[in-house]
């Protein structure tokens, strides 16, 4: 059970990383 939810964090929190990235790349150009 708790390996689990930790899996599913860590999938979570990757993705959510990744789309964080994502926006920034995307953002910079027309802030800068």
């Amino acid at each position: 059970m708790a390996q689990d939810i930790n899996a599913q964090l860590a999938t979570w929190f990757s993705q959510r990383l990744a789309g964080f990235s994502d926006e920034v790349v995307v953002t910079l150009p027309f802030i800068a």
